[in-house]
């Protein structure tokens, strides 16, 4: 409500690090106009962003300030949350929101699961997804420092009415983290339970199926984001961390 910048005023967490991945969330920027394909194609329309001061909404904002320099040319509103966002799409009165899916097992593109808002609205229309370049993620990346700003690519497929194409959308990734000083037995500790139980997460809620032995590294953000311990206990399992 605040509208504040991540990390304003919080102290000690500018000094957190990563333990491990909780779940990769993908958030296709979607439209149910077929003539709103890239970044050109938005002066004028009606942008849905999600909450002020969330993460979606930031790196929307961020691509639109810093990539495609096209923010004062589109008219943004804001609280579009992804139930809202749907319902909005579907009486016209937003041109191209934003919504969620859980992303499942590893390579370029993966599997994925709709959320329910996301599920919803294709199966009752078709929904075209905007394409998103790679190198204007980094390009806003670059600018803001937010190390975890990135792609993750969807497979194609077809629910209810929609035929969705393989398609890339903002990676907002959920995980554990501590603080750079915490000691290394302890991390050890906490970076051992979520291995072995990796499986076991599934059973408490949706996005806990994205969570697997391969997977716990594989945050986008560098190597040495991750606390120390954790890289040492990752690695010697024989898994890559970090981008």
């Amino acid at each position: 409500a605040l509208a504040m910048k991540p990390y304003d005023k919080i102290g000690p967490w500018k000094k957190s690090k990563w333990v491990s991945l909780m779940a990769n969330i993908g958030a296709p920027q979607i439209t149910l106009d077929p003539k709103i394909k890239t970044w050109r194609d938005l002066e004028g329309k009606t942008y849905g962003l999600d909450t002020m001061g969330s993460t979606s909404q930031f790196m929307q904002e961020w691509l639109m300030e810093y990539a495609w320099k096209n923010k004062d040319k589109v008219k943004l509103t804001y609280g579009n949350t992804a139930n809202i966002a749907v319902d909005r799409l579907l009486d016209g009165t937003l041109d191209i929101s934003w919504t969620g899916a859980v992303m499942l097992g590893a390579g370029e593109y993966k599997e994925w699961k709709p959320m329910p808002p996301f599920e919803r609205l294709l199966a009752s229309r078709q929904v075209y997804i905007l394409d998103l370049d790679e190198k204007d993620v980094a390009a806003a990346r670059e600018k803001t420092g937010a190390e975890s700003l990135a792609l993750i690519g969807g497979k194609a497929k077809k629910i209810g009415k929609s035929d969705i194409p393989a398609w890339k959308g903002l990676l907002n990734s959920l995980g554990w983290l501590v603080h750079e000083d915490m000691d290394d037995e302890i991390v050890t500790e906490i970076i051992r339970i979520i291995y072995e139980k990796s499986e076991e997460f599934k059973n408490y809620h949706a996005v806990g199926r994205g969570i697997t032995k391969e997977t716990i590294g594989q945050l986008p953000v560098p190597r040495d984001s991750y606390h120390r311990a954790v890289v040492k206990f990752l690695e010697a399992k024989g898994h890559k961390v970090g981008r």
